[in-house]
């Protein structure tokens, strides 16, 4: 093979690579940002969940004989609650007592706790929002979870 043939044939090799490198990149970037405003959007619909409970059930967070309330509205098995803020929000939407799912858009998984240690810690333990990727079911999700605190501050639910 001549030395012209050779040197085109780097020179085009060279350039797959690059693209390649290229595509790459630009694939990582663009998944990056599609989660980042998945989460983004998932914080919102927490905070606006959050918003429209306060206004249509006043009161405090509280529990009763190990049900959690808002107010006088009793949440454990408040699909129809859920299932309305869920047609709102366009996502998944869940209600926790502890750790406990009370309350949720997810099939099959009332009763069911969340095993996720960022979740845990960061909501449950220390009072902060969380937003990421979580599992349930075996299915992944962009979440937002958002501290229920009772009268005294203390975390109850999310």
């Amino acid at each position: 093979m001549k030395l012209r043939t050779k040197v085109i044939l780097f020179v085009n090799f060279m350039i797959v690579i690059a693209c390649v490198i290229t595509a790459h990149m630009g694939y990582q970037s663009a998944t990056s940002g599609f989660e980042y405003a998945l989460e983004l959007k998932a914080e919102s619909n927490v905070h606006s969940s959050m918003e429209i409970l306060s206004l249509k059930y006043p009161g405090e967070w509280k529990i009763i004989d190990g049900d959690l309330f808002k107010g006088d509205q009793k949440m454990n098995g408040a699909n129809e609650i859920v299932s309305n803020l869920s047609q709102l929000s366009k996502g998944q939407v869940t209600i926790f007592n502890g750790d406990t799912r009370i309350a949720t858009t997810i099939s099959g998984a009332i009763g069911t706790r969340t095993t996720d240690s960022e979740v845990i810690n960061n909501v449950l333990k220390n009072g902060k929002i969380f937003t990421g990727s979580t599992e349930i079911k075996g299915e992944k999700y962009s979440a937002a979870y958002y501290p229920i605190n009772d009268h005294t501050g203390k975390t109850i639910g999310m």
